[in-house]
């Protein structure tokens, strides 16, 4: 078995090693809408903050083609002001990215999912808690996205992203879609 799978991996390595395969970081800011249903309270809200962080390893497999696994780490929140009452919602949610990458000269377009686990969990109404029972209610979060964008000086990829998420509950679902902007380094 160990043979087979170093007769698979070699040439994958060889083929990376030639089209510059390296680790990136980087981060996105997005302007998100969430809308909750389930049990509880239900609606839609404008976000105020959904900031990823993170990094990983470009595989260059091709010179027009790579995969990009990676750590994330996503911040999000909303507030909002309805029918007298003011609110807000955020949670932090640790994740694993995987994107598929097509590039053509300069010009940089993926497409991937992440799947995390959401905690830290903070809500209030009219100043009052609402979130004790969020961390455990909440199980998984499953992210899609797609972007496009512009690599500069062959080290610093920018652009635009925008997909969807849900947080996937016992007795609530809920679903993101931010559109942002992104920063990713190239070492």
């Amino acid at each position: 078995m160990k043979k087979f799978l170093l007769i698979i991996l070699l040439p994958t390595l060889v083929f990376a090693s030639d089209y510059k395969s390296r680790f990136y970081a980087g981060g996105s800011i997005s302007h998100s809408k969430i809308s909750v249903s389930g049990n509880g309270p239900n609606g839609s809200f404008c976000g105020n903050g959904d900031i990823h962080v993170y990094g990983g390893w470009e595989y260059r497999l091709a010179r027009w083609f790579s995969l990009s696994p990676a750590l994330g780490f996503e911040r999000n929140g909303w507030s909002w002001e309805r029918a007298g009452h003011e609110g807000s919602v955020s949670y932090f949610n640790p994740y694993l990215r995987l994107s598929f990458d097509f590039h053509v000269h300069d010009f940089y377009m993926n497409f991937g999912g992440a799947f995390g686990f959401p905690f830290y969990f903070g809500g209030e109404l009219d100043g009052k808690n609402t979130s004790d029972d969020f961390p455990k209610d909440f199980m998984y979060s499953v992210q899609l996205f797609y972007s496009i964008g512009y690599t500069i000086k062959d080290h610093y990829r920018v652009g635009f992203i925008q997909g969807s998420e849900g947080l996937l509950a016992t007795f609530h679902d809920v679903l993101i879609l931010p559109i942002g902007v992104y920063f990713t380094y190239l070492f």
